[in-house]
This record gives C-alpha cells, sequence and structure tokens, in this order.
C-alpha cells in the first residue's frame, strides 16, 4: 500500500476503488492506517540515515512546492526574523558520504530546501570541513549559520541566457559560447572514465578559464551600468 502510494503516486481512495474491482474491501482510512503504522517503524531508521547524512562532505539540494490540507501556517524563525509562513514545499537532499554511499532524504513541510539542509547539518561534526553544496541560486536553498562551500547549476545558468535570446541575440551567444566549454569537457572526461579528482584538475585547466571570462565580462557589464541590474539579462548575469 505504500509503495502504490509513494512510488507508483496512486492515492488512498483510488487503491480503495482497485480493491472494490478485485472483489474486496479496503477502506481508504485503512490504507492510510497501514502506510502510517509503516512510517512510524521506518521512522528510526530514517533518523539514522539523516544523521550518517550530516557528516557527508558533498550535497546535492532542490525543492518544489506541494500541498498539506490541514497544515495551519506557523511562526519561524530564521536568521534573526520571525516570520508567520505558509509555504509547503518538498525539500530533497542528496548525500554523497566518504564512502562514496548515496543517502536521498526527503521532506515535506513549511519550509525551503536550505532550512531542510540546515537541519540535516545540525547533527554535523562541529571538527569537519565544511560541506559542499551543490543547487541552483534561489535564496530558498541558501544555509545559514552553518559554514558551506557553494557550488551553483551551470544548467540554471545557461537556461537563464538561453531564454533571452529572442531580446539581447548577441549577449546570449557569448554567454553560450563561453557555458559550452563546461559540457565539452565534461563528457571528455566521462568518455575517457576520468576519476572525482582528475575530472577536478581537468575542468580547472579547460574550463575554469571560460567561466571567469564569463563573470568578468557579467561584472564589467553590471558595473559600468551597461545592463540595469533589475532587467532579465541583469538577473541572468546576477545568477552567481
Amino acid at each position: 500500500m505504500a509503495i502504490y502510494k509513494y512510488f507508483a503516486g496512486s492515492p488512498f481512495y483510488r487503491q480503495e476503488s482497485v480493491m472494490g474491482l478485485l472483489g474486496g474491501h479496503v477502506a481508504a482510512s485503512t490504507v492510510f492506517d497501514q502506510c502510517e503504522n509503516v512510517a512510524n517503524a521506518l521512522n528510526p531508521v530514517f533518523k539514522a540515515m539523516k544523521a550518517v547524512a550530516g557528516n557527508a562532505p558533498q550535497f546535492y539540494l532542490d525543492d518544489t512546492s506541494n500541498r498539506i490540507l490541514e497544515q495551519k501556517p506557523v511562526k519561524k524563525t530564521r536568521g534573526g526574523k520571525e516570520k508567520i509562513r505558509t509555504g509547503i514545499y518538498t525539500s530533497a537532499c542528496l548525500a554523497i558520504t566518504n564512502e562514496q554511499r548515496r543517502i536521498v532524504l526527503f521532506q515535506t513541510n513549511i519550509g525551503h530546501a536550505g532550512e531542510w539542509m540546515e537541519e540535516i547539518l545540525s547533527t554535523r561534526d562541529p571538527g569537519a570541513d565544511p560541506p559542499l553544496i551543490m543547487s541552483d541560486a534561489l535564496s530558498a536553498n541558501q544555509v545559514i549559520g552553518t559554514p558551506v562551500l557553494k557550488s551553483l547549476c551551470n544548467s540554471h545558468g545557461r537556461r537563464g541566457f538561453a531564454e533571452l535570446a529572442d531580446q539581447h541575440l548577441d549577449e546570449v551567444i557569448f554567454a553560450l559560447e563561453q557555458y559550452q566549454y563546461a559540457w565539452i569537457n565534461d563528457n571528455h572526461c566521462s568518455d575517457q572514465e576520468m576519476s572525482n579528482d582528475e575530472r577536478l584538475a581537468y575542468h580547472q585547466e579547460h574550463s575554469e578559464p571560460h567561466m571567469k571570462a564569463l563573470l568578468n565580462w557579467c561584472e564589467d557589464q553590471l558595473s559600468d551600468n551597461t545592463v540595469e541590474p533589475n532587467s532579465n539579462l541583469g538577473r541572468a548575469m546576477n545568477y552567481y
């Protein structure tokens, strides 16, 4: 029942209907009760996985809006400011441990992915190095109160320019010409089956000069007011 609901996406009432077609009767409320039993049994495993993930050196982070029908607004304090919060999101975290194990954690709650990441890192060994967190540049993914190394998604950055091709063709072409090397070089690393360290070194030698050229160009365009920072193009340039 839990697999049908949370893996196959079959609602409780639909499972009740299918049971009826098969000649049985299992109410949607009964399906819910059984899923709750599964969740209660697995909760200690979830907590243990979250504790292990907290000490991982590398994370991938994102979220998407969701809905909890009976959820009421709550007061939350973040960054020294208390606010009434209503936005509900499912936040996903992929942690890569030192042993290269992959731990995937989800939470649906009032709060963004950055807050979910802060909760996971709350049990982190204080002596551990700051973790590397890869996400897009939305403020919702920012982590407060814990030192982290940010790695922003190039796909999102590139898309911000590509969507403006009809408005700023020359600028978009220049940006995409710089971005292309990140993908060309990464394909080369995959074809050569490079290790993580070898891949990093290759990108530093062959991709970083183009990314720095793009960054310097964006900063120059914004600093001398050639591009208005609050325009669509300015927001694309301000992604970093």
